[in-house]
């Protein structure tokens, strides 16, 4: 068992830091959210003035006065078309011929034509495509919402060095022309930013991946900022549709930092402020029990997860009973059992990644090594998890060391 724990590499969290247990996967927050979410672009503008300094250099702009230095200089920061490693691969093995047939051509560069790749899925289009907009594109309230597309798309398709250097360009989100009153003839009357949420929640999230941007401490840093200035907008008072809409920014955005800290080794930092949020918003008790339930777990107090699952066991569904079920038992130490429980969770729920993992690694455990490598190939074929295929990449070579004639 310690040997298999040695070759088979253990998850990495949702946020890029190695996690410190087996190879089990304990989900709390989403390293990203799906790209229809994120590209939500409620701004709330007013919620965002711009600071006093600001607002004198904004006045300078009116006089025609203002040093093109306190502009966003944003760019893409390489006019390069990225290419798919799949059809890397094929050239490194097969040839430009075989390449060739994996490449598909882009559509004409329009708007309406990345939001139909964006829909079929080929987010690398997207990107060399939005490369292409954004080139020579002038910041406007159109363009952020542009570059919010991209690096979306850039976090979910782990291209971290990219979207750093390119957030970087935008600051802390505070230049002139990121507000409506730079552009007093285009929106007259119009105040506050022109950034949408989603654009602050990657901007705040994307260190935990780019150690230049401050790792961890950095994205603490920039979400804790996020989360006071939003208690300062509840508190000052708030239409009640807005005052919704700050509350469901500032509890998303005390998820990523529990699913920060978790991700970090920090549990019971992660175990607190969950708590915070389940007292504060009790139409999320569930979720946020089952990711308490699974920290605890995690951690070995197995007492006190059992307690809360008990008393949330009557509002779970039968996949989420199944799937707690399943980490109780791992904290146990009963991979049969954890095992058996996982598959009841694949019966209900082919798609679920983190059930296929933890029932493939359960079978390992087992000493069951090529029922546990079917077990991945058929998860695959369902689910391109990560850590799915970090984990079989493992297993083959595990199998082919154990197999002589293999090796």
């Amino acid at each position: 068992k310690q040997w298999y724990q040695r070759r088979v590499r253990a998850p990495t969290s949702y946020f890029g830091a190695a996690n410190q247990n087996p190879t089990f996967v304990h989900q709390i927050a989403p390293e990203v959210a799906e790209v229809e979410e994120l590209t939500d672009l409620s701004i709330d503008s007013e919620l965002w003035l711009p600071s006093q300094n600001t607002l004198q250099l904004i006045s300078q702009f009116t006089d025609g006065s203002l040093d093109s230095q306190y502009l966003t200089k944003a760019r893409p920061n390489s006019t390069v078309a990225f290419v798919s490693p799949a059809i890397e691969l094929m050239m490194k093995y097969h040839g430009e011929a075989a390449a060739q047939r994996l490449q598909t051509p882009l559509p004409p560069v329009s708007e309406a034509n990345l939001q139909q790749l964006v829909k079929e899925g080929r987010l690398l289009s997207a990107v060399n495509m939005l490369t292409e907009l954004l080139n020579s594109a002038e910041m406007n309230p159109n363009t952020i919402n542009l570059w919010t597309l991209r690096f979306t798309l850039l976090i979910k398709l782990k291209l971290y060095s990219t979207a750093d250097v390119e957030m970087a360009m935008f600051g802390n989100l505070d230049n002139c022309d990121l507000y409506y009153e730079f552009y007093p003839k285009k929106h007259p009357g119009k105040k506050g930013s022109i950034v949408p949420w989603s654009l602050r929640l990657l901007w705040s999230i994307l260190p935990l991946h780019c150690p230049s941007a401050g790792g961890l401490y950095g994205a603490l840093d920039r979400m804790y900022g996020l989360v006071y200035h939003l208690d300062q907008a509840l508190l000052a008072g708030l239409p009640y549709l807005q005052e919704q809409r700050v509350i469901k920014y500032k509890t998303s955005l005390l998820i990523q930092v529990a699913g920060a800290l978790a991700g970090s080794g920090s549990i019971q930092p992660a175990i607190k402020l969950l708590k915070q949020v389940m007292n504060a918003q009790p139409d999320m008790a569930v979720p946020v029990s089952n990711a308490i339930i699974r920290l605890y777990y995690q951690v070995g107090n197995i007492y006190k997860g059992e307690s809360l699952l008990a008393e949330v066991q009557s509002k779970l569904s039968e996949e989420e009973k199944e799937m707690n079920n399943g980490f109780r038992c791992i904290a146990h130490g009963e991979y049969n059992e954890a095992y058996q429980h996982y598959a009841r969770v694949v019966n209900l729920n082919p798609a679920n990644a983190v059930a296929s993992i933890n029932g493939a690694v359960c079978l390992l455990y087992l000493g069951k090594l090529s029922d546990s490598i079917v077990q991945f190939e058929g998860a695959s074929k369902i689910s391109l998890h990560p850590m799915l295929l970090f984990n079989l990449v493992s297993l083959y070579e595990l199998k082919a060391i154990a197999n002589t004639t293999k090796k």
